[in-house]
This record gives C-alpha cells, sequence and structure tokens, in this order.
C-alpha cells in the first residue's frame, strides 16, 4: 500500500498504521518543519519526504499509485486556542481587543460561548493588596505575571484544598496522545527539544482515534488478524 501523508508532522498516521501491523510500500510526506522531520526520521527512516505541499505540482509522485491520502492542516487558525481566522487567514474576531482598545480578561464574560471559566487570584505583594483586582482596578490577564500582581489561577472548590500543579511531561503528552511506549521512546531520545516536542505533540493526532478510523478500511485478511489480536487480545 502507497500512503500519502499531508502536513505529516511526527508521522501520526505512519504511526497508527504501525500500531495496525501496516508497513506502507511507500509513504510520502510533506512537512516543513524541521524537528517534526527529523522525529519522523527517527522512528521511520524509509519515510519520502517531499517538503512544502504548495509545490505539489513539482513532486515526482504517480498519484494514480496512492492507495491512502491523509493529512490534517494546521488548524491554530481556526481554533479558540488560535487567530480564530477563516481559510484565507482572515480573523473572524476583527481583533484582538476590544473596541476600547483593552484585552479582556479570562474573568470577563462576554457571551456568545466565549464565556471564560477560571478566575484569576492573587496573592498580596507590594502595592498590591490581592484578590482579583490589579494594582489598575482591572482584572489581569493570565500571561501578565508581573512581581507585584503575582498572579494566579484559583478554582472554586471547596473540595480542592492545598492543590499544587506542575507542568506535564513530554513523555505525558505524549502518552495522552496515545504514541506506544517504544514510539515515544525513540520521539523522545531524538535529541529534539522539549519545546518542539510539546509543539509536535499539540499539533498532532491522537494515535488511536487515527487507528479507529483507519480500521474501516478494507484491509488485507492478516490485517485484520493483527486488529482482533490487538484489541481483543486473543491470538488468531
Amino acid at each position: 500500500m502507497n500512503v500519502f501523508a499531508g502536513f505529516d508532522g511526527h508521522s501520526g498516521g505512519r504511526t497508527a498504521l504501525h500500531v495496525m501491523g501496516i508497513t506502507p510500500t511507500k509513504y510520502y510526506a510533506s512537512e516543513v518543519d524541521k524537528y517534526a522531520m527529523q522525529a519522523s526520521a527517527a522512528v521511520f527512516p524509509d519515510i519520502i519526504q517531499m517538503g512544502d505541499i504548495t509545490k505539489w505540482r513539482e513532486w515526482d509522485i504517480n498519484w494514480s499509485t496512492i492507495d491512502l491520502f491523509i493529512g490534517g492542516s494546521p488548524c491554530q487558525g481556526f481554533s479558540m486556542a488560535g487567530k480564530m481566522a477563516d481559510i484565507k487567514g482572515h480573523d473572524y474576531n476583527k481583533r484582538v481587543y476590544s473596541g476600547e482598545g483593552k484585552a479582556p480578561s479570562l474573568a470577563a464574560n462576554s457571551g456568545g460561548n466565549l464565556e471564560p471559566k477560571v478566575l484569576i487570584q492573587q496573592t498580596p505583594r507590594g502595592k498590591n493588596k490581592g484578590g482579583i483586582k490589579a494594582l489598575n482596578g482591572k482584572t489581569p490577564t493570565l500571561s501578565a505575571n508581573s512581581w507585584e500582581h503575582n498572579n494566579k489561577l484559583s478554582i472554586q472548590n471547596p473540595c480542592l484544598k492545598n492543590v499544587h500543579y506542575r507542568k506535564l511531561t513530554p513523555r505525558e503528552c505524549g502518552r495522552l496522545q496515545t504514541i506506544p511506549e517504544d514510539i515515544l521512546d525513540t520521539l523522545l531520545s531524538a535529541g529534539i527539544s522539549n519545546s518542539q516536542l510539546y509543539k509536535m505533540f499539540g499539533n498532532g493526532w491522537t494515535i488511536d482515534v487515527i487507528v479507529h478510523i483507519f480500521s474501516t478500511m478494507e484491509l488485507p485478511v492478516q490485517v485484520w488478524a493483527r486488529q482482533l489480536e490487538l484489541f481483543d487480545g486473543d491470538k488468531v
């Protein structure tokens, strides 16, 4: 089976096929992020990298031989966490700031399903008396964290006391994306910084979801046997 993967990232599609026991005859990938390509090459060195997808007309690929075409274009622009842009990159909210030129805070309720669910709590420090307001009387945004503002998240739940939070490790983020442990070991030892690993795992697919989608394809009998072994725990 020949596969083409657009916006391949760390090759989550190839990882899903690997979990299913499928080894493509050829796996073409379009990716421009050098760290993502470094990651995928560490796990699957036979991947054929084609580069920028906008130059697809220049590639030496016989498209009639491609059996499976997969891909997921960058979605940050469409998401609530990104620019919330349309397909052409236009910001449909038109601006990050309000009409008064102020950035809305997490504690502001603006309607339209954009209401935040988190409160920013400050501890007394310097001239700041603490509470939910900053020195200027306005609730700060989460990204502001000056010495006197000392912004912290506050979860309004009396059952949660003395709770401490920490950042997830790259391994934990990879596990959340259900990347198999052996492949995760390879990715973590590929000489890629934690920052880039966080980025790749955040941008990547959840492997088990892709496996489930792929399982609806018409596959050879031996592949279905491997599927039964994986998901039912019984050898066939």
